[in-house]
């Protein structure tokens, strides 16, 4: 066996050949895959600050690509989403559009990976179309509030009726042509106490379209407990006396119980108990005449929100 250590050079040029062929091979084993392409208006750059992108056409379609299996885990489950660069001299007055091939380029694929085909089929370009921007006046719409207790109202008002938006030719006629309204997020209200009134001033946020509202617009919220429906309570009436009255002396009401109409917050009027929630008394600390009957209001004890129609009864103080 004397030849092999007088060709151990040879031997390790094939061995080092023969690695670098399954190194070359094992790479070059292509797969084909289908991968989506979507397409927004964030993706084209280049456009001229008075342009605006008003369509794309196909915004969003499948390709076909063949590529390298040792590329594959990099692609498993990739969305294409290219950025297309339009060059400012082929933008041209008015209306128009650029067109880009469906190319690996464009896609911004690597150039180890092929487009064997597409879908929808014979697909060869992505066509944008953009216009110049024009501003005009829409009226706005007041927004919906969210987050109110039940029992509670919201008033709102608007800084501006009317705001300036900045579109494309075709957008703002059609905007006009539906009497359209510029509509913003709901508004959202948190910790609403229902027993009080509570007032807010918010930044409104434009609802996402396709034109964009130039003006800032600010909403006046008063969030307002809605007035039940009167409760009419039956309550005895206390007197409330001064700690020196003599011994003996009797006081007599003219009627003894009254008939309270309350009035209140929807929702904690019906929760209400009058007979444990609310006292109904008569103030005699001031000195009155014993024998003589004297007219005193009703005064009403009980929760802050709670209000009273005003009722009147008779006194009076019998001597010892």
């Amino acid at each position: 066996m004397t030849w092999i250590p007088q060709r151990w050079e040879a031997l390790l040029v094939s061995l080092v050949i023969a690695v670098a062929l399954w190194i070359y091979t094992s790479g070059q084993v292509r797969v084909e895959r289908s991968l989506p392409v979507r397409i927004t208006a964030e993706n084209i750059v280049g456009l001229p600050d008075d342009c605006e992108v008003s369509a794309i056409s196909p915004a969003e379609f499948n390709v076909l690509l063949s590529i390298p299996s040792s590329r594959l885990d990099d692609l498993r489950g990739r969305l294409i989403q290219p950025k297309l660069t339009v060059v400012v001299r082929s933008v041209r007055p008015g209306p128009g559009s650029v067109s880009f091939p469906i190319t690996g380029r464009n896609l911004g694929l690597d150039g180890d990976i092929r487009i064997l085909s597409t879908d929808p089929e014979q697909l060869r370009d992505i066509a944008v179309s953009y216009d110049r921007l024009h501003q005009a006046e829409l009226p706005t719409f007041a927004p919906m509030v969210l987050g109110l207790p039940p029992g509670m109202r919201a008033d709102i008002s608007l800084d501006r009726t009317r705001v300036r938006i900045s579109a494309g030719s075709a957008v703002i006629e059609r905007l006009r042509q539906a009497q359209a309204k510029v509509a913003f997020a709901p508004i959202e209200l948190s910790a609403i106490d229902p027993a009080a009134p509570r007032r807010e001033r918010i930044r409104l946020q434009p609802v996402p379209s396709d034109y964009r509202v130039l003006d800032e617009v600010t909403a006046s919220i008063i969030a307002i407990p809605v007035e039940g429906e009167r409760l009419v309570a039956n309550l005895p009436v206390q007197v409330l006396l001064p700690p020196d009255i003599p011994v003996g002396l009797r006081v007599i009401l003219e009627p003894g119980r009254v008939a309270l109409t309350l009035h209140g917050p929807e929702l904690l009027l019906k929760a209400l108990d009058p007979d444990r929630e609310v006292v109904a008394y008569v103030n005699l600390t001031r000195t009155v005449e014993p024998g003589r009957r004297i007219d005193l209001p009703v005064q009403v004890v009980g929760p802050a929100w709670l209000r009273s129609d005003p009722v009147v009864i008779g006194a009076i103080i019998s001597p010892p």
